[in-house]
């Protein structure tokens, strides 16, 4: 059962039969819905956030007192100006506030990256090299001859700096 979330000023999430209740203060108006309370307090945070937003157009950046056309046009033009400098303003304010460090950045990214074995690694190189070469159109001995030829220069390659730390 897909859940639609209805926000009113104040709501209440309670559990009835894996099912959350919110009651709003329009009368006689109560939503079941199946979402997590995760997704009903992210997507109440995602509103919040866009009050936030109309808020601080309205009363400090003058979205409805600063215009007085009567175009369209021109009101328009105002909505779009003052939304952009709302957006340099969050700018600014997001790179002067976020604590975090680039480090910590590539640490939460590559948390999301899931990690493959060595033979899953080699195999997919396999699978480019092959690729390639049936591009390229080349024969299978031609091929057997590139792959050995590496092969063997890498293998050489590798001894002589394992004996070169010995």
């Amino acid at each position: 059962m897909g859940g639609v979330l209805c926000f009113c000023r104040i709501f209440i999430s309670v559990f009835l039969f894996n099912f959350k209740v919110v009651i709003s203060t329009v009368v006689k108006k109560y939503l079941i819905i199946s979402l997590s309370e995760e997704e009903i307090i992210q997507t109440y945070g995602k509103r919040w956030n866009i009050e936030v937003f109309f808020k601080i157009c309205k009363s400090q950046l003058k979205l409805t007192s600063e215009c007085r056309a009567i175009s369209y046009d021109a009101m328009t033009a105002h909505v779009a100006i003052v939304f952009s400098i709302y957006m340099i303003l969050a700018y600014e304010q997001r790179c002067s506030t976020d604590q975090r460090t680039l480090g910590e950045i590539f640490v939460y990214l590559h948390k999301e990256l899931n990690d493959i074995s060595f033979a899953e690694a080699l195999q997919l190189v396999f699978n480019i090299f092959i690729d390639t070469m049936n591009e390229l159109e080349t024969e299978e001995q031609e091929i057997a001859a590139m792959f050995s030829k590496f092969l063997v220069r890498t293998l050489i390659r590798f001894e002589s700096l394992s004996f070169a730390k010995a």
